[in-house]
């Protein structure tokens, strides 16, 4: 079914009122956690302006061109919402054990796990992101595409950090660093590509 311009541009306008208090609010609450109450206003227009612009964009496009911009840009929410979940629940757990940064001291273990949690809630829904491009299919939960998934989720973890590491130590710039990544990302899609060719081939 053809949707008009006015019903898209509709969707959007509500789409991007929704995002900007779910992200406004978990960056005011992100603040409020770590107990940098001064810093809440700035978070939220922070949210604020980064909402406008991740949906704002995109939904021009729809506007404009309707669901075949849906088709070319694919993405499955899953992914990311799962990477989110085990995000969360690594970053929490492992600034419980081991405190992340010198601020995380202070904290008792219940608050390092909220502190943790709320920010591997937002590095977990990247890593997802990742993931769902490097694996290139929709995550189902069954055996293989679970552990395919989680498997590639260990290796974008560890790629983060064999970046920040070896970019600390050499002091890279933040650019050369992101470029880095995005060509280490590049090659382990290609590798994947390959190896699901190869798996079709040989169920052939």
């Amino acid at each position: 079914m053809m949707r008009s311009p006015i019903y898209r541009l509709i969707q959007v306008i509500t789409l991007m009122i929704a995002a900007v208090f779910a992200v406004s609010g978990f960056f005011g609450l992100r603040e409020l956690a770590w107990r940098h109450d001064a810093a809440v206003n700035t978070q939220l227009l922070s949210g604020l302006v980064l909402s406008a612009v991740a949906i704002g964009v995109p939904g021009l496009l729809y506007i404009l061109f309707g669901s075949t911009i849906l088709r070319v840009f694919r993405i499955d929410w899953m992914s990311l919402q799962f990477g989110a979940l085990v995000g969360m629940i690594l970053y929490g757990v492992y600034n419980v054990i081991t405190p992340l940064t010198a601020e995380s001291n202070r904290f008792d273990p219940a608050r390092r796990l909220l502190t943790g949690g709320i920010d591997g809630l937002l590095i977990g829904a990247m890593i997802g992101g990742v993931v769902m491009f490097i694996s290139g299919r929709a995550l189902a939960f069954n055996r293989t595409d679970l552990l395919r998934y989680l498997t590639l989720y260990v290796v974008v973890i560890g790629l983060a950090w064999f970046v920040v590491v070896f970019s600390t130590t050499t002091n890279m710039a933040d650019v050369l660093a992101l470029a880095v990544t995005v060509l280490i990302v590049g090659l382990i899609k290609v590798i994947v590509l390959q190896l699901d060719r190869r798996s079709a081939s040989d169920a052939e």
